[in-house]
């Protein structure tokens, strides 16, 4: 088993393998510069090997250990068009290979920081592609200026005297032709977009690869532009976007956003501009004339003449020098007389990164830096290093356990210690090498920590200057943790600690998800505790644009993620890529339904958006679907509020003229099997109502439940009720129902409303009203309790809320009085309704040889004529 901690033997070891650095190592001034190996042989895909040719080849490196994008010279057609894409990682294995169908010269090919590739064709087609060979968007550069440079002549044409009728035909063909003509000198890149130099100077810029949208930039009317740099906006310092150009003339033109062009004459044809990665310094390049310059490119700080080096590529080599690439030789310069030197074994590609540079060849991937003086010390074995003493003293388990290492440090060298390894372990890619520095500043700080609470030290005796200098150390470690996972599968992403902390985590994690990596970028996240809310999205994003998975599936894993999903963008997507099921699915299950209102009215779905916003019991949301259908599609409306007897009251208040009318006379017919559920509900229907409210689609639930709260008032009521004012039952029985009357008055009752009393006369607690709990009574036993307190207005409007008719509630209220033999209410009957309703009553008794009830009705009718 391997130990974990240094073992004095095999300090040569350790000392051999720090000393491999430097066998690539060149200095220029008192700057040690050295290429250090990434992977030897590489585990290349079959694919890499047989078909790269850096020389031939068109190629983009991703910044910041990304992946490249290749079109291999011998994937080509007859025509001479590319057929494939290929997408390799750091190390040469294919990521994906993707085919192209359109036939066309591909004038650039550009991957970004994020690893999307946007392919640019020379009649203007713009694509942009993920590392899983989605296309992403496509769009026609050529038709969108043209669009623009037709409006432009319009608005000429308006300020100057129409002397020609074919004015508009010769607009239109003016503009056909612009089309046809149409032709981009050059493409000038930066990271997040791209500036589009065409004939006579016209400059669009693309700001964004989400859409790839052209917007006129500047025209510029001198000689003709050559080439550039892009210099991106920066809102701290207060500038926009920058262009950089040179002309034929030979000089150099600065063009801003609605500002005049600045030119600057030069005394050589300027060939080139380069900006560090840090735009901190600029290099022009006039044929074998190398000047530098200042940010703005004012003042030249120096300039290097190499009449015998004609480089095919010069790249930045970090902030501070240049490299220029001759065959498989590499030339470095800068602000010294010196030349650097290497001869590659093979051919190679290189990209500049913001600490040096990185080259792939066939068989390697190697970095080219300057070794700071700490991993310098570690190369050399300089053992007055307070790093390296450090770096073998508290690896030393033995050494550690008999001696008390802060002795051998002062404060300050314990710290420059510390720092030194840690600048070290930044510096060097081998991961042995790496954990073991790593380590050691681990246990340095266990240790220094112990001494600050026997006060050995006196720097950090203040806690919060401890725990701040703790906390940027532990931050430093995690970074590099990360990043030595990023070395190995399934990342093969080379980064350094620089380049990390330049790209942000957020960029990291955005490649892994375009990687497919969502569980290792969770993993990331949580460990350097930054927000995962864009992998949440980014994951549920694949899910609906994925052609591998059914509808089915994919509404299955969304509901299983236990991550914050935006539903309603994931439908925008849906709807995006013409999966309107799907999407449909996605605003079914969205606990939010107001939120996908206005995407479902947008899109055109009538009835699940109108359903939606009565589900989301927002009133005014109602209103403004309601309002949005009934001017675009009364049919949907219709349908939707023929459902729903809430939603239909609502739009009853709010509608005027025949729509008010037509919902009036829908509402006072309601079916009577939605009456008779709605009356007789009782409090577990209500309680059912409560749940199953918004996803019940035939609004019963929705009326039942308004129902129950307008009864609330009328509860409270019957509870204030005492039994003293509630009139006495008489032990005789006034009276009973024969057969044949009884089947006569449910025939009458039914004229307005399917329920009788003899379907309630068992359920209905009218003769215990001692004991009732009034929130389990369903609607049409709280009118039953009503009729009892002899409360005539109470009566009338609890009737109305059961929509009762007059005629339905004076026999409603007469069976009541009957079942309870009840004189009391018998006179309140006769005091309520009017003459013609009572005779019926009158010729009910006579029929009935009801003497006594006879006998009071008759006298108290002649009474009241």
């Amino acid at each position: 088993m391997e130990k974990d901690y240094i073992d004095l033997s095999i300090i040569d070891e350790f000392k051999a393998s720090f000393a491999q650095t430097l066998t690539k190592s060149r200095t220029l001034g008192n700057t040690t510069f050295a290429i250090e190996y990434i992977h030897n042989d590489l585990d290349v895909s079959d694919e890499y090997l047989e078909n790269i040719d850096y020389i031939k080849d068109t190629y983009s490196f991703a910044q910041y250990g990304g992946a490249i994008a290749v079109l291999h010279d011998k994937f080509k057609n007859q025509e001479g068009y590319f057929t494939h894409l290929h997408i390799y990682n750091g190390n040469g294995r294919i990521l994906c290979k993707i085919p192209l169908d359109y036939n066309s010269r591909i004038r650039s090919l550009f991957i970004t920081p994020e690893e999307c590739v946007l392919l640019i064709y020379a009649d203007g087609i713009m694509r942009v592609y993920n590392l899983r060979g989605a296309l992403l968007i496509q769009n026609d550069i050529s038709q969108d200026i043209s669009h623009t440079q037709q409006d432009e002549q319009n608005n000429e044409q308006k300020n100057e005297p129409n002397t020609d009728n074919n004015t508009d035909t010769d607009v239109n063909q003016s503009s056909n032709s612009c089309r046809k003509l149409l032709f981009i000198n050059e493409i000038i890149f930066w990271p997040h977009g791209f500036f589009a130099i065409l004939n006579g100077g016209i400059i669009y810029i693309v700001d964004d690869f989400l859409t790839l949208q052209p917007k006129l930039f500047a025209k510029y009317e001198g000689s003709a532009l050559l080439g550039g740099y892009a210099k991106p906006a920066d809102p701290i310092l207060g500038y926009d976007h920058l262009l950089y150009a040179y002309d034929t003339d030979g000089r150099i033109i600065l063009i801003q956003r609605g500002e005049e062009p600045i030119i600057q004459d030069f005394e050589y044809q300027v060939s080139n501009i380069l900006f560090s990665p840090s735009y901190t310094y600029a290099l022009v390049q006039c044929d074998s004339n190398y000047f530098f310059f200042d940010a703005n490119l004012e003042n030249i700080l120096f300039c290097a003449t190499f009449d015998d080096i004609h480089p095919r590529k010069i790249v930045w080599c970090g902030n501070d020098t240049i490299l220029l690439i001759r065959g498989s030789s590499l030339y470095m310069i800068g602000a010294t007389d010196s030349v650097l030197h290497w001869d590659i074994d093979e051919s190679f590609a290189i990209v500049t990164e913001v600490d040096g540079a990185r080259l792939l060849s066939k068989t390697s991937v190697f970095l080219l830096r300057a070794v700071p003086d700490s991993a310098l010390s570690f190369a050399v074995w300089d053992t007055k290093s307070q790093a390296l003493k450090l770096f073998t003293k508290v690896l030393d388990d033995e050494e550690l356990a008999l001696t008390d290492v802060s002795a051998l440090f002062s404060q300050e060298e314990f710290d420059s210690g510390i720092r030194g390894c840690l600048e070290a372990a930044s510096f060097y890619m081998n991961s042995k090498q790496k954990y073991y520095l790593m380590k050691a500043v681990a246990r340095a700080l266990v240790h220094l920590s112990n001494n600050i609470k026997m006060k050995t030290f006196d720097k950090y005796h203040d806690n919060d200057d401890f725990e701040n200098y703790n906390d940027e150390i532990s931050e430093h470690l995690s970074v590099l943790r990360v990043c030595e996972q990023m070395f190995h599968p399934p990342y093969n992403m080379p980064i350094t600690y620089t380049q990390f902390k330049s790209m942000s985590s957020a960029m990291l994690l955005k490649r892994l998800c375009n990687r497919s990596l969502h569980k290792q970028a969770y993993e990331i996240a949580n460990f350097l505790r930054v927000d995962t809310e864009f992998i949440s999205a980014h994951w549920g994003n694949c899910m609906v644009r994925s052609n591998n998975i059914s509808k089915e599936l994919a509404i299955k894993r969304i509901e299983m993620m236990d991550q914050p999903l935006d539903f309603i963008d994931l439908a925008s997507t849906a709807f995006e890529v013409n999966k309107n099921e799907l999407a449909i699915s996605l605003l079914e299950i969205n606990p939010a339904k107001a939120r996908g209102v206005p995407l479902l009215l947008k899109r055109g779905h009538w009835d699940e958006a109108l359903q939606a916003s009565i589900d989301s019991c927002d009133v005014s949301l109602m209103l403004y679907a309601f309002e949005s259908a009934f001017k675009e599609n009364k049919e949907a409306l219709i349908r939707v509020l023929d459902k729903n007897y809430s939603a239909r009251f609502i739009w009853e208040k709010m509608s005027t003229g025949d729509e008010k009318m037509r919902m009036k006379q829908l509402n006072n017919t309601m079916p009577s099997e939605i009456v008779k559920q709605v009356i007789n509900a009782n409090y577990e229907r209500f309680d059912e109502a409560k749940k199953k409210l918004k996803n019940e689609q035939d609004g019963i639930y929705s009326y039942i439940l308004n129902l129950y709260h307008q009864l609330q008032p009328v509860r409270e009521f019957l509870r204030k009720s005492t039994k003293s004012k509630r009139p006495e039952n008489k032990k005789r029985k006034l009276f009973s129902f024969g057969k044949k009357k009884e089947e006569e008055s449910k025939e009458n009752e039914n004229k307005d409303n399917p329920q009788t009393m003899n379907e309630e006369n068992d359920a209905s607690p009218l003769n215990n009203v001692e004991n009732i709990d009034y929130d389990k009574l369903t609607p049409v036993e709280i009118f039953d309790q009503v009729c009892l307190t002899n409360d005539k207005d109470m009566i009338k409007n609890v009737s109305s809320l059961l929509g009762f008719s007059t005629e339905h509630t004076m026999w409603r209220h007469f069976q009541i009085a009957v079942k309870t033999n009840n004189f009391e209410v018998i006179k309140t009957i006769l005091s309520i309704y009017p003459s013609k309703l009572i005779v019926e009553l009158v010729r009910y008794s006579r029929e009935n040889d009801l003497n006594d009830i006879y006998e009071i009705l008759t006298q108290t009718n002649k009474t009241k004529k």
